[in-house]
């Protein structure tokens, strides 16, 4: 019998990794170039190094105060520095950290140093001269915000512009902010922007980061089309103390998002009490101008000593003048107070209509998550199965005979033993053709609800190129929130008893959009296999050499139509009702079902199908895709039933 094994704590295991670490080296020291360099309130400083040869290694490190109070310069990102300090972990994170105790300067770090030359060039150019930046509009009908969508600085943004000005109508023109791939990008939606002439102003915004995360805005590319911009551009990149070369060519510079925002669309608030002041002050100077004029008037009366009937003329006339120009003020100060009282029922108006979307957004999110929880089904008379450490199990796919588990009911729960396991959709039938009324005969349980399809593999079988994490997000929440939703949506109707195929093409809105949602997901997960990838055979080949000449011409083009398939959806190998082949892309539940097409494989490109593993690098993962994962097997059967 094996001894037992030692069971660490989390903090334990820490603490023993930083004194294994700390008396194997001992005190270090290190040559590299600073990142991310900040400052906290308390006097110490947090940085991250690494090599200046581009390699992705990076050492968290901490200088504490008594420490920093020793330099004789002030460090900042892109600085060649070499370090003396001594390796440990920091507990909180489980991070390996260098505490650095002397920081010695070696020169300008190799991004630094090409941001100056390239500032100091562009500025010869004149890019950055006041002379040529135009004036802001003061009172704008329409901006354009050049971001990602998905950035927390696009949500500043609109939320400053929805508090301050909710009158300005908001283009967004979607680019990537950081990467290899956000200079061109950038550049492109500047283009479209001053092509479309259908803004007053843009807005290039992004969040704070390091200067790294900040270059697309330093990129020449990107300089010189804010400078050509025939739309004046307020850029509003990072935090106060960010200053990219795009922020120099701007027309106006703002500390952060929020403040572009700000700058750009004066408060309504503040356009009507300007309104009112230019109203007030009119209505002064009129005034000062008939006193002015009855003073003269008597001045005159006592040159003249008594002449009753000429001054009584005169101010009789004077009295004529005082009304015609009270009666010809009046209209105008009316429909001035008018306007300013209607725009303030507006405003309140469009206030509570927000408000009341936000409420309805927020009843709609909560009733969602209430379908969710899985006490709910619990309620209905269903278990769920977890292992003795509380682990649920969500597929049998891992289960051996002899497996001590536990079952959960919602009045009570029970220990149980693995006899025996029956696995569906196993390897071993992963090349037949997807059968549709699979999904509708097989995924439902004796209460007519629809469930979640299995995986046909294991949630890691696909990694490294899938994850587990994806896996289990994608799969095991988000394919099933589809599947709860449409049960709430088709409850009680004609669609209720339907196979699933019949409902995506009979149906409309909601109950469309997740039924088509559940049965795309459900191939497209068909279309990947463990050990996959390579080139199809026999008659799919054929025929992918006869439409592309080449399988190498085939992905390309595939891998072109996925990556420009712009927003969310699917892009799809189809075949057409001629026995030829097509490369298909389709926006958000889009599917091959209500065209008439056979689809015969496909990838997911939303974001969240590849986010967790590859972030915003969709190139990569249809790349991935083809080279690592896709299942010709099931295709080639597709084509040929």
């Amino acid at each position: 019998m094996a001894s037992p094994r030692q069971v660490w704590s989390v903090a334990a295991l820490l603490l023993a990794t930083g004194d294994a670490i700390a008396a194997r080296f001992g005190a270090v020291a290190v040559r590299g170039e600073i990142s991310g360099f900040t400052r906290a309130a308390s006097g110490h400083c947090y940085f991250s190094l690494k090599d200046h040869d581009g390699q992705p290694a990076l050492l968290r490190c901490a200088m504490f105060r008594r420490a920093a109070a020793l330099l004789d310069f002030a460090p900042r990102d892109g600085l060649q520095v070499e370090l003396r300090g001594r390796l440990g972990v920091y507990d909180a994170r489980g991070e390996l950290q260098l505490v650095v105790e002397s920081l010695q300067r070696l020169g300008a770090g190799t991004l630094y140093e090409e941001f100056l030359r390239l500032k100091a060039r562009l500025e010869a150019a004149g890019l950055f001269d006041a002379a040529r930046k135009r004036p802001i509009a003061p009172h704008p009908r329409t901006l354009g915000v050049v971001t990602s969508p998905g950035a927390a600085a696009l949500r500043d943004v609109l939320t400053a512009l929805a508090r301050r000005a909710p009158q300005v109508r908001v283009v967004i023109y979607p680019t990537p902010v950081q990467g290899g791939e956000a200079p061109p990008a950038i550049v492109a939606a500047l283009r479209t922007a001053a092509e479309r002439a259908e803004v007053q102003t843009l807005l290039l915004v992004r969040g704070g980061g390091s200067l790294e995360d900040l270059w697309a805005f330093n990129d020449e590319r990107v300089v010189r089309a804010v400078a050509a911009s025939p739309i004046p551009v307020v850029c509003g990149v990072g935090h106060e103390t960010d200053i990219t070369l795009a922020d120099l060519a701007a027309d106006l510079r703002a500390p952060t998002p929020t403040a572009a925002a700000e700058l750009a669309a004066p408060a309504r608030v503040e356009l009507v009490a300007a309104l009112q002041a230019r109203a007030e002050a009119l209505r002064r100077a009129l005034r000062r101008q008939l006193d002015r004029q009855a003073q003269r008037v008597d001045t005159a009366a006592l040159r003249l000593g008594r002449p009753a009937a000429g001054l009584m003329q005169q101010r009789q006339r004077l009295a004529a003048l005082e009304l015609r120009l009270e009666q010809a003020l009046a209209p105008q100060l009316a429909q001035r107070s008018q306007r300013s009282m209607a725009l303030a029922l507006r405003l309140r108006a469009a206030m509570a209509a927000r408000l009341a979307r936000l409420r309805s957004g927020l009843d709609l999110g909560a009733q969602r998550l209430s379908a969710l929880d899985p006490a709910r089904v619990l309620q209905r008379g269903y278990a769920w199965i977890e292992t003795p450490s509380g682990r649920p199990v969500l597929q049998a796919a891992g289960l051996r005979a002899g497996d001590d588990l536990r079952a959960v009911w919602a009045d009570g729960a029970a220990s149980i033993r693995v006899f025996g396991v029956e696995r569906k959709g196993s390897a071993s039938n992963e090349a037949d053709a997807y059968n549709p009324s699979q999904l509708s005969s097989t995924h439902r349980n004796d209460s007519m609800e629809r469930t979640l399809p299995p995986l046909p593999y294991a949630l890691d079988a696909l990694a490294p190129h899938y994850s587990r994490e994806t896996l289990e997000y994608h799969h095991g929440k988000h394919h099933n929130a589809y599947v709860v939703n449409l049960n709430n949506l088709q409850k009680g109707t004609e669609f209720e008893s339907l196979p699933l195929e019949d409902v995506v093409r009979k149906s409309s809105g909601g109950i469309y959009n997740n039924a088509a949602q559940i049965w795309n997901h459900t191939f497209f997960w068909s279309c990947m296999k463990p050990e996959g990838g390579g080139e199809p055979s026999g008659a799919l080949a054929a025929a992918i050499a006869a439409k592309w000449g080449s399988y190498a011409a085939f992905k390309e083009a595939f891998v072109k139509s996925a990556v420009g398939n712009f927003g969310s959806g699917w892009t799809w190998l189809v075949k057409k009702a001629d026995g030829s082949l097509d490369i298909v892309n389709m926006g958000a539940a889009g599917t091959p079902l209500t065209t008439g097409d056979t689809p015969l494989l496909t990838v997911d490109v939303w974001e969240h199908a590849y986010y967790i593993d590859y972030r915003n690098l969709r190139p990569k993962f249809v790349e991935t895709f083809l080279d690592k994962l896709v299942n010709w097997s099931f295709a080639e059967a597709n084509y040929a039933a």
